[in-house]
């Protein structure tokens, strides 16, 4: 295992749903979205694609766990005896907002 190493998951698309009720539509919506993770991150971003874009929300969640905003790991929660996480490098966080 590799105990130093930060690992965590996110779904972009139902991240960003969750946090503007918006639909997520790269392609004919990047100048807004872009504009918003902009401000989100606090500074000026230009994803090449929608790929990219999907990283820079990913990178969000971990800022805001980071920055102690969001608290709530979704991993910790406690789940039923059919739920299984895979964690093959350790330990696994999915930060949401609170």
């Amino acid at each position: 295992m590799h105990p130093d190493l930060y690992i965590t998951e996110t779904h972009p698309k139902v991240l960003y749903w969750h946090l503007t009720r918006d639909k997520y539509d790269y392609t004919s919506r990047k100048t807004l979205m872009d504009g918003w993770m902009g401000t989100c991150l606090g500074l000026t971003i230009e994803p090449a694609n929608e790929h990219e874009w999907d990283a820079a929300i990913s990178a969000l969640a971990v800022l805001e766990s980071l920055r102690e905003e969001w608290t709530r790991d979704l991993h910790a929660l406690e789940g039923s005896a059919e739920d299984r996480l895979v964690q093959p490098c350790g330990r696994t966080h999915y930060f949401w907002p609170d």
